[in-house]
């Protein structure tokens, strides 16, 4: 076993060729056909033109009529239509059997649109039933407001930019499903069943974690008092965490069937985008500023404490503090 400077050029010698060769087998593909990315920008335009179609309509809609119920709603619609839209058009081509995209295509435009139609329900409901959004009121002007006010909402100017940030979401994150619905099908193997599996168990997750905090708020008995039961046990954000690794496990069961690097880079931009908006921006960091004010207390702190946000602990929970 050479030991120094021979044994640290020998393992740089090892690792780096290691390192260059799991890099290349996540970059490898098959020869692409010449039509690929031409396939690939068609698929985007449509894509991106329906998204910006549904949030367009979306934001005209809110800015006359002053009214955020709708917003939720338009924002999983445009995932939805992108998405029915594709598994239409893939069953037309003949489905499973279809030479671009095939089954991998199919199933995954089918779980976003079931996705995206059950977010949109129950965020549409949700709405409907308390009356407001507080995290929308911003954005919209207070009682003689005159337009353009920058000393108040600007409206509708920051309403403008919240639309454009909700179309980038839907457009992001269904990256790694438009791609692959116009790349050649690729059989799905181990690895394909088991991210769709995954994909689809994440889902539901996330189906079961809304549903467990709003049975939770409607009990009179909670009011005033934070989720800590079911899933919200486990993780503070398990809504969260659920939709992070849908979009990962999406990601991975697209990944074998792109055909190029560029594409497959361009796929990954969707979990991290979706991740980095749920952990740094718009997701858990207001939410726990609120909470924190809101709950703020031992029980608050001890749950903060004992409860990860997102990954669960598995070895036990952490130690309550000493008095």
């Amino acid at each position: 076993r050479p030991s120094g400077l021979a044994g640290s050029l020998l393992t740089l010698r090892c690792v780096q060729p290691l390192r260059a060769g799991v890099l290349s087998r996540f970059l490898a593909s098959a020869p692409p056909p010449p039509q690929a990315s031409t396939a690939a920008a068609m698929a985007l335009s449509s894509a991106a033109a329906t998204v910006a179609a549904v949030n367009l309509g979306g934001f005209a809609l809110t800015a006359l009529t002053h009214s955020h119920k709708i917003t939720d709603l338009c924002g999983t619609l445009a995932f939805v239509v992108v998405a029915g839209k594709a598994f239409v058009t893939q069953l037309a081509a003949g489905g499973a059997a279809s030479s671009t995209g095939g089954l991998r295509a199919l199933v995954l435009n089918g779980l976003v649109a079931a996705w995206g139609t059950r977010l949109g329900l129950f965020l549409f409901y949700r709405v409907l039933r308390l009356g407001e959004d507080k995290r929308l009121r911003a954005f919209f002007p207070e009682e003689g407001e005159g337009v353009l006010d920058p000393k108040r909402s600007l409206f509708p100017v920051k309403l403008a930019g919240f639309w454009t940030i909700q179309a980038l979401w839907a457009l992001v994150c269904s990256l790694p499903v438009i791609l692959v619905t116009a790349a050649p099908a690729v059989p799905l193997g181990p690895v394909g069943c088991l991210a769709l599996t995954g994909a689809a168990t994440a889902g539901v997750l996330e189906a079961v974690a809304d549903a467990q905090k709003d049975a939770y708020r409607n009990d009179p008995a909670n009011n005033g008092h934070f989720c800590d039961a079911g899933l919200w046990s486990v993780v503070r954000y398990p809504n969260y965490a659920s939709d992070i690794f849908m979009w990962w496990s999406m990601f991975a069961a697209a990944l074998p069937a792109l055909p190029t690097a560029p594409l497959k880079l361009l796929g990954l931009t969707s979990p991290v985008f979706i991740t980095f908006l749920l952990v740094k921006v718009s997701g858990i960091p207001l939410l726990e500023t609120s909470q924190d004010e809101r709950y703020a207390g031992k029980e608050w702190e001890e749950y903060k404490r004992n409860t990860p946000a997102l990954i669960p602990r598995f070895f036990g929970r952490a130690r309550p503090k000493e008095s």
